[in-house]
């Protein structure tokens, strides 16, 4: 290969980039006519026309079907497993192919993620996977783990619940991704390192999402691992109109972030209401115990008095109220000693305010923020450079410069000779200047070790 270092490459404007892959995508003809079997996401209905995503596990494709009203026999949504006919076409303006969708049919009205979710549930369910024995969940933990995204809404509701019922329990975060190809490997290592902590309960959650958002929780490896838990788990994975396969194995299954981590931990107000009405409750116990024997005490006086010494029966009443008082003033001193214990949570509640961990979050993530982007802006620049670079290289590989410099292109029988062995006597052959083209016939061919020389008859020109 000759490289020319002083002709200037030539420019490409974006305009010209995509008007020349638009010419190579719209006239190659396997891209015309062509059937693509995927499933329905983000159908949209603008006008007369549908908008809408094709997809299969790994990829997606954008479509439009102009007229889609007239058309359609039937009508479509997202979940779909459909054949989608029509042509490939590049959008110029924006640089992005699409297909062009003349006919949508219904091949199943299941989707494929739907269908897998079913073929894994019944292959579970058929090993016993789901019939294991519940773990029971601790009523008052001192330890909860939480895995999910440090980033998430799902962490800040269950903080947000905790906080407010049962703040005394320590909380161990389990960063890892929710979503993602490599979401269901970091699910299982959070999973456990969080087994190991010694927890009480573990809460295993993610806020909503459409079907492939959330699919790393139906994950068989994540399924299995939630099996092989020794700690209590806890799911709260979406909406309430969500079901993942975890759900089947956990020890406790919510609908949402926020139905777990109050399933997590007791009410703090609800036990102090419980605390007040048992105190209430002894309190009327013992104080009817204490007037029923003091009641017989002076039945028993009555009796003594009328059949017995008086002095005996004097010191007998003088014992009697020793001990009514020594009882009484224990009664006192514990109920004293209650209620200073429960002023004293009342203060502790009030000093473990969840704001103040809230607006210490917020500014962290604010930190987060503007690390990210300015690493996006310098991926970006970096990104750019080597798209130029590339494009200079390119320029500069067209097969017409080697010809400036006086080299010249033979082909023979419609293909290009590089030696004299691929000639034979009276082949035909023509050699291209970077002016013309010379047409000749092979008269003899001779090789040497270096190269071959081929002697040919001139029988025509032709200028291009």
């Amino acid at each position: 290969m000759i490289w020319d270092f002083e002709e200037k490459p030539h420019i490409y404007t974006v305009s010209e980039v995509n008007s020349i892959v638009k010419s190579l995508v719209e006239g190659e003809p396997e891209f015309h006519n062509i059937t693509v079997e995927g499933e329905i996401s983000d159908w949209k209905i603008r006008g007369e026309h549908a908008y809408f995503i094709l997809k299969d596990e790994d990829s997606t494709m954008s479509c439009v079907m102009f007229g889609a009203i007239r058309r359609l026999r039937h009508e479509i949504r997202d979940g779909f497993h459909v054949f989608a006919t029509g042509d490939i076409r590049v959008y110029e303006r924006r640089g992005i192919y699409q297909l062009y969708c003349r006919d949508i049919k219904i091949v199943s009205k299941l989707g494929i993620l739907y269908q897998r979710f079913e073929e894994l549930k019944r292959k579970l369910k058929e090993e016993g996977v789901f019939e294991k024995k519940k773990k029971e969940i601790p009523r008052f933990p001192k330890r909860i783990g939480v895995v999910t995204s440090r980033d998430s809404a799902a962490l800040r509701d269950i903080l947000k619940v905790i906080n407010r019922r049962y703040p005394l329990v320590e909380i161990f975060l389990f960063h890892t991704s929710v979503q993602g190809e490599d979401a269901k490997y970091e699910i299982v290592k959070a999973l456990e390192m969080a087994d190991k902590f010694h927890l009480d309960v573990i809460i295993l959650a993610r806020g909503g999402g459409s079907i492939e958002d959330l699919w790393p929780f139906n994950e068989e490896i994540v399924v299995r691992k939630l099996c092989e838990m020794k700690t209590p788990i806890i799911t709260g994975v979406g909406h309430e109109i969500d079901v993942t396969l975890v759900d089947y194995v956990a020890d406790e299954r919510k609908p949402t972030p926020t139905a777990a981590a109050s399933t997590a931990v007791p009410d703090g107000g609800e036990l102090r209401r419980i605390a007040w009405n048992n105190l209430r409750s002894l309190h009327r116990m013992v104080t009817n115990k204490l007037n029923l024997f003091k009641l017989k005490l002076e039945r028993m006086y009555s009796s003594l008095e009328k059949n017995s010494p008086f002095i005996r029966l004097e010191r007998m009443m003088e014992n009697v109220e020793s001990k009514y008082r020594s009882i009484r003033d224990h009664l006192d001193s514990k109920l004293n000693f209650l209620d200073l214990k429960l002023r004293n949570l009342q203060e502790n509640l009030k000093r473990m305010n969840p704001l103040t961990r809230i607006e210490k979050e917020e500014i962290r993530l604010k930190s987060i923020g503007e690390n990210l982007k300015g690493g996006i802006s310098k991926i970006l620049d970096d990104e750019e450079n080597s798209l130029n670079l590339i494009e200079s290289k390119l320029n500069s590989m067209k097969p017409g410069k080697p010809l400036l410099k006086g080299y010249t292109l033979v082909k023979s029988k419609g293909r290009i000779i590089t030696r004299a062995c691929q000639l034979e006597e009276n082949d035909e052959m023509e050699i291209k200047f970077v002016d013309g083209t010379v047409v000749g016939r092979v008269e003899e061919v001779q090789m040497n070790e270096d190269q071959g020389e081929v002697e040919f008859e001139r029988i025509g020109e032709k200028k291009e």
